[in-house]
């Protein structure tokens, strides 16, 4: 029991780590998504490295570190994947915010202020487009992007999924 109470210490203690990381004034990545992931990896790596130095004095075997490692892995990579990237490029979270701002709009005042402030002013294109690239599935030639193989690989793999979850979004058909 005592071993369960280390291991959930030392799993609050490195997630207070990795949220910590969100406010470091440099980062390595400076996509938000590929931020969250790369600081997620880097911390878990050296939270393996603190365990296996601190093995003995801990009383932890490698059972023990590969549970507390996966367990922190996995709880973040989950919860930031669908919590705060998701917030970070969620149209209805824009939507709602803005609804708190002034509590009626009519459809077409929304999706105005939607293009002015969550398209031009936040750039989201710019900022999607850039993401793009970045992960490797579409290629900028000059002043112009292609989409490449691997762009259309995932494209076709989206197409599954959106066919099997029976997701019926029109982009994908």
């Amino acid at each position: 029991m005592k071993q369960i109470f280390k291991g959930i210490g030392i799993i609050i203690i490195a997630s207070l780590l990795y949220i910590g990381s969100f406010h470091l004034p440099f980062s390595i990545v400076k996509i938000y998504f590929y931020k969250g992931i790369t600081n997620l990896i880097i911390l878990s790596i050296i939270l393996a490295i603190c365990l296996l130095i601190l093995k003995k004095q801990l009383k932890f075997d490698k059972k023990d570190i590969i549970i507390i490692i996966l367990s922190f892995f996995s709880m973040h990579m989950i919860f930031f994947v669908t919590v705060p990237t998701t917030i970070e490029r969620s149209i209805s979270v824009f939507m709602l915010n803005e609804m708190t701002k002034e509590k009626n709009f009519s459809q077409e005042e929304i999706e105005k202020i939607f293009i002015k402030k969550y398209i031009k002013e936040n750039k989201a294109f710019d900022k999607r487009l850039k993401e793009q690239t970045f992960s490797g599935l579409v290629k900028k030639q000059k002043d112009t992007y292609n989409i490449n193989k691997k762009g259309e690989k995932m494209i076709n793999l989206f197409k599954l999924i959106n066919k099997i979850y029976n997701i019926k979004s029109q982009e994908l058909k």
